[in-house]
């Protein structure tokens, strides 16, 4: 594995050790990481929310990790977002992203433990943004975000969809607008027509 590919822990600028892989991938299927967006509905709602469950089910490390996500959302980090490409032409691997911000086409680096064809990844909101000066960008530190949530975390942002250019990004947040509220894609766009062919 070439050193552009490692992951390295931006506390220490050392690689990041096997356990640390094994951890992640373990707190990606505890109980607490599947219930996060709609535990962070009902604090929104509410502001106090009690937590019941069993021990080692992830209340007291995937909560505060999913606070801090909404807390940088709200910030205006929210445009370190990418959605999954699934364009024919491109590596059929489920690893390349388009960013939000910039629209280029990234990698998922290879030590990134997230399952590359699951629905539950198709948007991630990434940490780091690399590129080795070749044209070859990657993303890493990344984690699997809802876009139900980007959209409940920064609405003013996120429901104005006129500002995207026309594309697979745009598609993807119109059809989810028009989910949440129940309104046709056609009136989430405002009368602009799909980029779907």
């Amino acid at each position: 594995m070439s050193s552009s590919h490692i992951e390295m822990n931006p506390y220490t600028n050392e690689p990041y050790g096997a356990n640390f892989f094994t951890l992640r991938k373990m707190a990606q299927t505890l109980p607490m990481s599947q219930r996060i967006p709609q535990l962070l509905d009902c604090l929104k709602a509410t502001k106090v929310i009690v937590v019941v469950g069993e021990t080692g089910s992830g209340k007291t490390t995937q909560l505060p990790k999913a606070i801090s996500m909404l807390t940088a959302l709200a910030a205006g980090n929210f445009l370190r977002v990418a959605k999954r490409v699934s364009q024919s032409g491109l590596k059929p691997d489920g690893r390349t992203y388009e960013t939000v911000r910039h629209g280029v086409h990234v990698r998922l680096t290879p030590t990134t433990n997230l399952d590359p064809v699951s629905s539950r990844n198709e948007w991630v909101f990434y940490n780091e943004y690399h590129s080795d000066g070749h044209r070859k960008r990657s993303i890493r530190v990344v984690s699997a975000i809802a876009p139900e949530l980007l959209v409940s975390a920064q609405p003013v942002y996120w429901q104005d969809v006129e500002f995207l250019p026309p594309g697979h990004i745009k598609d993807g947040l119109v059809n989810v607008i028009a989910n949440m509220t129940g309104k046709s894609e056609e009136y989430v766009r405002g009368g602009m027509p799909s980029t779907a062919q």
